[in-house]
C-alpha cells in the first residue's frame, strides 16, 4: 500500500523513538548494503538531513547506511505482515511486522526497511 508523506514521517518517528529493530538494505547503481540496527535522523557535514540506520550511528555514521532525507522526492510502499491474509508469508511472519520500501525519484535508489519482530 502506499504510503501519504504524513504517515511515512509518522512511522519513521516511531521507528525513530521506540528504537524499532531493522533491517535495512540499500541499492543503488554502483553499490548494495545491507545493516541490521535502529533508525534515527542525523545531518551531514553539507546540513543535509539523512535517514540513518545502524548499531551505533549517534557515535558515528562510518557504519550506517546513509540515505537522503527528501520524502517530497519518495516513492513509498509498505505492507503490514500482521494484517497479511491469503498469503504465504509464513516465513516472514515469524521475523518481520511490516516492510517500507522508499525509492528517490530521481536517483532511482531504493532502501527497504524491515521491521523485526521483537522478542
Amino acid at each position: 500500500m502506499r504510503l501519504t508523506l504524513g504517515d511515512l514521517e509518522g512511522l519513521l518517528r516511531k521507528y525513530e523513538s521506540e528504537g524499532t529493530p531493522l533491517f535495512a538494505m540499500l541499492e543503488a547503481s554502483s553499490c548494495k548494503a545491507a545493516v541490521r540496527g535502529t533508525l534515527r535522523m542525523g545531518v551531514d557535514d553539507e546540513g543535509s538531513q539523512l535517514l540513518l540506520i545502524g548499531v551505533d550511528c549517534a557515535k558515528d555514521f562510518a557504519d550506517c547506511i546513509r540515505f537522503p532525507y527528501a520524502p517530497a522526492e519518495w516513492d513509498v510502499n509498505y505492507a503490514d505482515l500482521r494484517e497479511v491474509q491469503n498469503e504465504n508469508v509464513d516465513d516472514l511472519k515469524n521475523k518481520v511486522d511490516g516492510i517500507v520500501t522508499i525509492t528517490h525519484k530521481r536517483s532511482k535508489c531504493l532502501i527497504g526497511l524491515y521491521e523485526l519482530r521483537r522478542g
